[in-house]
């Protein structure tokens, strides 16, 4: 057994003093990190809390955190394949800690792109232009909230605004795809409704969408505006469009959840610039 050794904890001793059982992994990762122990690894604990089980900590992506065994014993494993998961408070709060710290990261960055997007969908919609969103899976149902927000109202009152998801179509959608590429899906619409002055608007956290690339490169071929919102490093996807917002991080649900952030401040900017602000 190596002295230090990555581990499962199969069951505290907490939890079942007399049955601690423990068992040797190479790099498991739990959140992004390894569970370690600091001190020699009994093969066996069957009499109760061992002081070799004191001294643990957890390595992430980007820290190395201390955990004490009260920590510790909130990690709840033995599922069948062996795999530990963590408790539903220590999810909950790593979870909330995770996307506080990104929307965080985000604030302390560059905002001008994001008031260029609001300033350019403006200055279409005032021109009696379109607003076309687009993107897939979630990034597609964060296309269709953008466009509900802009058509209905966001937080008041005023005239409805021009703007149209090109991912709520399922016979136009499955017609492309099947006729041409998956890849055409939103470039063939944007050929068919985009005019000069209207905007294409591309959503993708991997900035990578190929879909996403071919839409935005048509909108600029045809004169549309062109707004990307990205996650990663933008990719292909933040350099098809002449505005770029980009939220970078890897993982695809944080950068999501800042994503419809930036989204419903988009939004505000835009009804703000028509209605002007809510009376307190």
């Amino acid at each position: 057994m190596k002295p230090y050794a990555e581990l499962v904890v199969r069951r505290m001793p907490e939890v079942c003093p007399r049955s601690a059982e423990i068992a040797e992994i190479d790099d498991h990762e739990i959140l992004g990190g390894v569970l370690r122990q600091q001190q020699p690894v009994p093969r066996a604990v069957n009499d109760g809390p061992s002081d070799a089980m004191h001294d643990w900590e957890f390595r992430g992506r980007r820290d190395t955190m201390p955990l004490s065994r009260s920590t510790l014993s909130r990690l709840v494993l033995g599922l069948s394949d062996g795999r530990p998961i963590v408790s539903a408070d220590d999810l909950i709060l790593t979870t909330l800690a995770e996307t506080i710290a990104l929307h965080e990261r985000v604030k302390q960055g560059d905002l001008k792109p994001l008031t260029d997007a609001a300033a350019a969908i403006v200055a279409s919609l005032r021109q009696g232009g379109t607003l076309f969103i687009f993107g897939n899976g979630g990034s597609a149902s964060d296309a269709q909230h953008v466009a509900a927000e802009l058509v209905g109202r966001f937080q008041r009152e005023r005239a409805a605004m021009a703007a149209i998801a090109l991912t709520t179509d399922t016979s136009v959608l499955t017609g492309i795809g099947n006729d041409y590429s998956f890849e055409r899906i939103f470039e063939r619409q944007i050929e068919a409704l985009g005019r000069r002055g209207d905007g294409a608007f591309g959503i993708s956290t991997s900035g990578q969408s190929p879909n996403v690339i071919a839409a935005l490169s048509a909108a600029r071929a045809r004169g549309l505006g062109t707004i990307a919102l990205t996650g990663r490093d933008g990719g292909a996807v933040g350099k098809a469009a002449s505005i770029h917002v980009n939220v970078p991080s890897e993982s695809t649900a944080r950068a999501q959840e800042v994503h419809r952030t930036l989204l419903h401040v988009i939004c505000d900017l835009v009804e703000t610039a028509f209605v002007g602000f809510p009376r307190s």
